[in-house]
């Protein structure tokens, strides 16, 4: 429960690579501050905040598959996200048509931006219900550590970034 009307909340995706005698631990996520709209705002009690997260798998990813690829999952996403109705969605490996399917299926907005240089458009990304909540601000930093060369390896580029 949450008895303040301003919360934080984030994602992060880990991930240790190695190759060519390199290894990288990246940590890729979101965060954002939001405060409740006026009608939501907590009285002298509490409030209570529903959040869920999904690791969406790409759908730029060329998977062979029946029944695992993005075009299947999407619908039962949605249907979860519909039974729990929660305030917040924190999503990792989101690539544009799969944020677009949250933000025009679901009624919420988003906040993410793409790690790296955007080749894929994979970004994680926070998913709120803006009747609900106001976005108090946001920023962007990297937070990578990386042995060996960091030349070598795509993390060295991914960032961490706050919404």
């Amino acid at each position: 429960m949450v008895s303040v009307n301003s919360i934080a909340i984030g994602i992060v995706a880990l991930a240790s690579l190695s190759s060519d005698c390199t290894a990288i631990d990246a940590s890729v996520g979101a965060s954002v501050s939001l405060t409740a709209q006026k009608q939501y705002a907590p009285s002298a009690g509490s409030m209570q905040l529903k959040v869920m997260s999904f690791n969406l798998r790409t759908s730029l990813a060329n998977d062979k598959c029946t029944s695992g690829c993005w075009e299947q999952r999407r619908w039962r996403a949605k249907q979860l996200v519909e039974k729990y109705k929660p305030d917040l969605i924190g999503t990792q490996e989101g690539a544009p048509d799969q944020i677009e399917f949250f933000t025009s299926n679901l009624s919420y907005a988003s906040l993410g931006e793409c790690a790296g240089e955007c080749k894929w458009n994979e970004r994680d990304s926070i998913f709120y219900k803006p009747e609900r909540w106001e976005v108090l601000g946001n920023s962007t930093f990297a937070l990578v550590r990386v042995t060996g060369n960091p030349t070598a390896m795509w993390g060295a580029e991914r960032k961490l970034f706050t919404n």
